[in-house]
């Protein structure tokens, strides 16, 4: 069940890293001043919870390790933007910032949740 949010985690990754341009082009405007080095180590960390996401399909003995450890970043950057909300930091649009970066991890979180209670 992971496995779609791995791949598009491994892909918003994959895109920060190698067009870092392209993606402040279409959203970073929004947090301030391009940072290539910011944006790649932003790259990295997306790229790195995709994995383990993906991982988590296929290595069913290790999948609620795998689960939590790939969503660990996300929702600690999740929190992170709402705090950003709170603060009323900067140009953030809060249907945009709940739909890209703070609903997901939190949705995915509760399904492993669940499913770990469940032990499926």
């Amino acid at each position: 069940m992971m496995l779609l949010p791995g791949i598009l985690y491994t892909l918003t990754g994959l895109i920060l890293f190698f067009e870092s341009h392209t993606f402040y082009e279409t959203l970073g405007y929004i947090y301030g001043p391009f940072s290539e080095h910011f944006i790649k180590d932003g790259g990295l960390a997306f790229l790195s919870s995709g994995i383990l996401l993906g991982l988590s399909h296929f290595i069913k003995r290790a999948r609620h390790s795998l689960q939590w450890a790939g969503l660990l970043f996300l929702n600690l950057h999740a929190l992170f933007h709402i705090w950003i909300l709170l603060r009323h930091h900067g140009n953030h649009s809060i249907p945009l910032e709940l739909v890209l970066n703070i609903l997901p991890p939190f949705v995915l979180s509760l399904f492993v949740w669940k499913n770990n209670k469940d032990g499926k």
